[in-house]
């Protein structure tokens, strides 16, 4: 039975789409860069697979049956499938039909990407095509297809599931040496990045823990009732999400320099090492009664939380008119990089609120409203078609 969503979680989603926003935008504005040299800024991505897996157990972690788990997938793939699609258009409409470049992939990406498989391609135009942030929608949709399989009997067999996917990271691993896979270097071939970055199974530990978190909130998240009682937890958990991102990183780099890991094993660790700590992180904010998850819920900030994953969508295909044609926008040139990285974060929001209403809004409630008119219509048992 689905349940209220967590505000202050909501919220947290527009700090981890935040992080990719300026992670992406540094190569044009220049801006953040010391925060990026501190801390691996895509860590957001694991942020929001840890909390996928969270907010998933939540809320539909009684799934039963196909025909429910079929309705769980569906209504799924009607959340980030529109605006994928819509991205993906406005991606060929800008790039290829507006500032013309020389952009021609086969009709098997097309479909591959439309489809949200792109991450099951281990090669850069596979899994990078279009809007290439869309990859990790891809690997959404894997854990989307996973969770009815995950979710069952959950209490008994979570540590299994917990083993199973972290074999998966180990195999992901070995996959690097079997294909002979070398480091990101920009050209279209297999890479360290291929199968520890972008292969789905590589990232389901990161879920799973999510889950494994949600599933013990449901349990014991009344332990942290009161408000001070649950402010403590939130300052605590606020401080594992910032420690994990600031020191796995690190931990990786050290230990691939003394030789104890190699590259594959750096890779995954510096932007999937933190997702323990943002699965504890995530536990203690949740409760919501503490004067943290109070700030976190404040309108303006559950409101830019809704608009995240249109946000996500969006950012770098602004980013990218801007580096290939700024004109084309009418983009203010000859203002300072400060002004310019603020009318940015504007547009970005602007343009992410009107995917939003557009994909969210409109296009997934009516593709959802037709699953419920279909289930009204379908005859029961004994009831004559």
């Amino acid at each position: 039975m689905r349940q209220h969503l967590l505000p202050a979680l909501t919220s947290l989603r527009f700090f981890a789409a935040a992080a990719i926003v300026l992670e992406h935008s540094i190569p044009y504005f220049h801006l953040g860069e010391a925060l990026a040299a501190k801390y691996v800024l895509i860590q957001g991505v694991t942020f929001f697979f840890v909390l996928s897996g969270f907010i998933l157990t939540y809320q539909y972690g009684n799934i039963s049956g196909i025909g429910e788990g079929f309705r769980f997938l569906f209504n799924r793939i009607a959340k980030i499938w529109p605006a994928h699609i819509i991205t993906m258009l406005v991606f060929y409409a800008l790039f290829v039909m507006g500032i013309g470049i020389a952009y021609d992939p086969p009709m098997e990406t097309w479909v591959a990407n439309a489809a949200l498989l792109q991450a099951w391609d281990p090669t850069p135009s596979g899994f990078f095509a279009f809007n290439s942030v869309a990859w990790t929608l891809s690997v959404e949709l894997f854990f989307y297809a996973a969770f009815p399989v995950l979710t069952a009997d959950f209490s008994r067999t979570w540590k299994v599931k917990l083993g199973v996917s972290a074999l998966l990271v180990i195999y992901a691993m070995s996959l690097v040496n079997t294909t002979d896979a070398t480091g990101f270097d920009g050209r279209d071939s297999l890479s360290v990045a291929s199968w520890v970055y972008i292969w789905p199974p590589a990232h389901l530990i990161e879920f799973v823990l999510g889950m494994t978190a949600g599933h013990t909130w449901k349990l014991y998240g009344q332990q942290f009732a009161g408000k001070w009682m649950s402010t403590s937890a939130e300052v605590i958990g606020v401080l594992l999400i910032l420690l994990g991102s600031l020191k796995m990183p690190g931990l990786a780099w050290r230990l691939a320099h003394a030789g104890y890991i190699d590259e594959a094993a750096r890779t995954w660790i510096t932007v999937s090492g933190s997702a323990p700590f943002y699965a504890v992180g995530v536990f203690m904010l949740a409760r919501g009664e503490g004067y943290v998850a109070r700030a976190l819920s404040v309108w303006a900030l559950r409101k830019l939380g809704e608009v995240s994953f249109a946000m996500y969508l969006v950012h770098q295909l602004i980013v990218r008119v801007l580096q290939l044609n700024p004109s084309m926008i009418w983009w203010p040139t000859d203002w300072t990089m400060k002004a310019q990285f603020a009318l940015y974060w504007g547009v970005t929001i602007a343009a992410s609120v009107v995917l939003w209403f557009v994909a969210e809004r409109c296009i997934t409630k009516w593709m959802k409203a037709l699953l419920r008119v279909k289930k009204r219509e379908a005859p029961t048992i004994g009831t004559p078609a």
